[in-house]
């Protein structure tokens, strides 16, 4: 990966990225920037998420498969909903709050 210059990762981990009918699989990277989804090469849809920190409006604790407590929604200023999969929720979300803070 790449960064920008003065960007730095806190941050970087599995995750799993609903999109559609497809829990893409890929890495999950918290920078003092952003909040970038780099997909695996094996997915159907490969595109790339990055959002901008200052445009997180929430996060929040959601479950996979309705009951796995192992998923977080991140909801942009635009309105739009993402919902990962990973394993230590509660840090990732710590991690993104206090970057983001």
């Amino acid at each position: 990966m790449e960064w920008n210059k003065g960007e730095q990762e806190h941050l970087k981990t599995g995750a799993n990225l609903k999109r559609g009918l497809e829990m893409v699989g890929g890495r999950l990277y918290v920078t003092n920037e952003r909040l970038y989804f780099k997909p695996h090469s094996i997915n159907i849809q490969k595109d790339d998420l990055d959002i901008l920190l200052d445009q997180i409006r929430m996060i929040e604790k959601s479950k996979s498969m309705g009951f796995i407590s192992n998923a977080m929604t991140v909801t942009t200023a635009e309105g739009i909903a993402h919902k990962f999969v990973v394993a230590k929720r509660d840090k990732v979300i710590d991690c993104i709050q206090s970057v983001k803070a």
